[in-house]
């Protein structure tokens, strides 16, 4: 293309080509399809399928003090930008929990916004320092994360680090008060008797912790505080143990649990009686109950908890019994 001279001194001519258009005509005919074998489905490979997402909203309420020159939208905002600098900084790994709700659930923050509300909502006034002013104030926040995490999981995870919020938050003329829900927790033991002489399976611990969960939700309650709410139930271990139980056997068939710990022939109103003993079974199943509610008043947890599972344990053992029976029919829960 150069006739002359170098690009770098000039003196250069380009010559250029238009594109080629062919101007014939193409012929052809069908005879018939070319045989070929289907694909085969071993090695073809299946699309994978994409894990539901979720969609969890919760609150945190705080009382602000601050200078009353100071203009409300202007509370509301610094009040969001710091929690929302928090929990950004706890999903990057100052958190341990969190971090791995965002690493193994990808738990994302998609909204924080704060909100003026009333004193009511949050059950006592505020007195601050004159001058000082002080606002109620609620922050929404809206999280996205696969189905792998239920909703309650992730609220009870975002609530822990509720009470250490204040000293968190990194914005100045401040003086910042939680006083929202709360996330508590409690260790406690099951024992359930009369099962297989084997730990439950991963399965079988998961539809252990859902009936547990709401067996303590139709139970656990408490005058003094109606905002109390059971979030989940894990399981952290298990221990099977074994007893000797005498059933006696009447001569009327009757069958009843004996205390007796060796086998003793008896005679009764001249029927014959007999006392034998057998093994039976029992798991000692090591749980942690986790809920949320709001103060005032303070509550006792653990002991809400193990008055609610002493209260009637063998009501547990029968929602596990039929829930289990529906679950291996096909029934919905």
């Amino acid at each position: 293309p150069f006739l002359g001279g170098t690009p770098e001194g000039g003196g250069v001519e380009y010559t250029f080509y238009a594109p080629r258009v062919f101007n014939g005509n193409l012929r052809y005919d069908f005879v018939e399809d070319c045989p070929s074998e289907p694909p085969s489905s071993a090695l073809s490979t299946p699309v994978p399928s994409a894990v539901p997402s979720l969609t969890t909203s919760m609150s945190y309420t705080f009382y602000v003090e601050h200078d009353p020159e100071v203009p409300p939208r202007m509370v509301t905002y610094d009040i969001s930008f710091g929690v929302r600098a928090v929990l950004d900084r706890f999903l990057a790994g100052d958190e341990d929990i969190l971090f791995g709700y965002a690493r193994n659930h990808d738990l994302v923050i998609v909204r924080v916004v704060a909100n003026f509300v009333s004193p009511a909502e949050v059950g006592y006034l505020c007195y601050p320092e004159p001058p000082d002013i002080c606002t109620p104030i609620s922050v929404d926040v809206t999280a996205t994360h696969r189905s792998t995490a239920t909703s309650d999981d992730i609220m009870y995870a975002l609530l822990r680090q509720s009470m250490h919020l204040p000293s968190q938050i990194d914005v100045g003329g401040y003086t910042v008060q939680y006083v929202g829900d709360r996330a508590v927790e409690t260790d406690s033991e099951i024992t359930l008797s009369g099962i297989p002489d084997r730990l439950m399976g991963e399965d079988e611990q998961q539809f252990f912790e859902q009936v547990a969960r709401d067996f303590l939700t139709s139970q656990v309650s408490s005058d003094e505080n109606d905002s109390l709410k059971i979030l989940g139930v894990v399981v952290n271990g298990q221990e099977i143990t074994s007893a000797d139980i005498a059933f006696e056997y009447e001569g009327n068939g009757t069958v009843s649990p004996l205390s007796a710990t060796s086998v003793i022939p008896d005679v009764r109103n001249n029927n014959p009686t007999r006392r034998k003993l057998q093994d039976q079974n029992s798991n000692s199943i090591q749980v942690s109950v986790r809920g949320k509610y709001r103060p005032p008043p303070e509550l006792d947890f653990g002991a809400i908890v193990e008055d609610s599972i002493n209260r009637d344990r063998e009501l547990l053992e029968k929602d596990l019994k039929d829930k289990s029976l529906k679950l291996e029919a096909g029934e919905p829960q």
